[in-house]
């Protein structure tokens, strides 16, 4: 019953933000592997250096297609940039939080990087406190709130980092540290139940598991 009770709330949570959202969790990553075929060392044929007919002809024909760039025009270079676009429908956002916690939203590429702020301030449990959102790595602050997510690179899907933009010596930003797990606090304790509930009663699965869902689906793990 109390599953069923936070599933309803949080659906209620999405269907009045107006999007599809989902909260994550990020799992530890498999360490990679360090072996290395053993065919990467070998040493490559003689005739494997030699010069062939066939690459210069590639050679050549990569050459000219480079000068046909140059070449076109302006207006053939547009129409095809706004061919590429068109292509792209949508923005899959995930704004991951210094708890591991990943919040997922999707967006029109056309959009505005504002909006995704506007977002965040609506289900932070400190709405009132100063933050920014960064790329990394680099960490590289997004400054220009008024780009679009297509001009920005984040269509059709971006990882941005959130972080609050608090001194080092304050003495809220040692709060802050504490309520890391309540960062996505729909303004009352309801959503952070609702979480608690559905990462118990979830089964769990490698990668990331999902906590909530879009606005009318059911609750699932990707």
């Amino acid at each position: 019953m109390e599953l069923h009770q936070s599933q309803a709330k949080l659906a209620a949570i999405a269907e009045e933000l107006g999007r599809e959202i989902r909260v994550l969790t990020n799992s530890a990553l498999s360490p990679a592997s360090n072996e290395v075929s053993a065919s990467s060392n070998a040493d490559e044929p003689d005739d494997f250096y030699e010069f062939t007919p066939e690459d210069y002809y590639r050679i050549m024909s990569d050459r000219l297609g480079a000068q046909s760039q140059v070449l076109k025009t302006r207006k053939i270079r547009e129409a095809e940039a706004a061919a590429r676009r068109a292509k792209i429908t949508k923005a899959v956002i995930r704004v991951r939080f210094p708890d591991n916690y990943i919040l997922e939203a999707k967006f029109h590429p056309s959009e505005k990087i504002q909006d995704l702020v506007d977002l965040l301030v609506k289900v932070l449990a400190q709405p009132n406190l100063p933050f920014y959102l960064y790329t990394a790595p680099p960490k590289e602050r997004i400054k220009d709130l008024s780009k679009d997510f297509y001009s920005s690179g984040f269509a059709p899907g971006a990882i941005v980092y959130f972080s609050y933009d608090l001194p080092r010596d304050s003495e809220v930003n040692s709060e802050v540290a504490v309520l890391n797990r309540s960062l996505l606090l729909w303004r009352n304790p309801l959503l952070f139940l609702s979480l608690s509930l559905l990462r118990r009663s979830l089964p769990s699965q490698s990668g990331l598991n999902c906590n909530t869902v879009a606005s009318g689906l059911e609750p699932h793990c990707v």
